[in-house]
């Protein structure tokens, strides 16, 4: 996104959900405003993401409470995600395609993250997931997570 390191607030809160029974630990996180809809219906809202750095398609994770403050709701079975604009109804539609290409790299990733550790293996699986590149300064490609 282009957004400096040093814009990025510190984040010490795991989430949950991502990749089955671990959790996963942000890198940091970042308030952005966020615009959903059309130029003559839209409904505008800061939220706070946590920025994690994990390969996938998804840009942003949108979680309970995203949906509460924006009163949103979402139907999965259609890829649709409602919610109330000052001019009617603002319809967020998701693509069947993109989906099911981010369910088979999703597959992908918790077979190689739940894989057991050899009998060789120093290391232990402690249930934190693993995160790729974590630094503590810098610029990076983290991609941000709703929290």
């Amino acid at each position: 996104m282009g957004t400096p390191w040093s814009s990025l607030c510190p984040s010490k809160v795991p989430f949950y959900g991502i990749i089955p029974r671990k959790e996963t630990a942000p890198l940091r996180r970042i308030q952005l405003n966020v615009t959903f809809g059309q130029p003559d219906n839209f409904q505008k809202e800061p939220l706070t993401f946590e920025v994690v750095d994990f390969p996938s398609i998804y840009h942003a994770l949108l979680a309970r409470p995203c949906f509460a403050k924006l009163t949103a709701i979402s139907n999965y079975t259609y890829l649709k995600l409602k919610m109330p604009g000052p001019n009617g109804v603002i319809i967020i539609e998701g693509s069947f395609e993109q989906a099911y290409y981010c369910e088979q790299d999703c597959i992908a990733q918790v077979a190689t993250l739940s894989a057991p550790y050899g009998p060789t293996d120093s290391d232990q699986d402690t249930g934190r997931a693993l995160v790729k590149g974590q630094r503590s300064q810098g610029d990076g490609d983290a991609q941000p997570t709703e929290h």
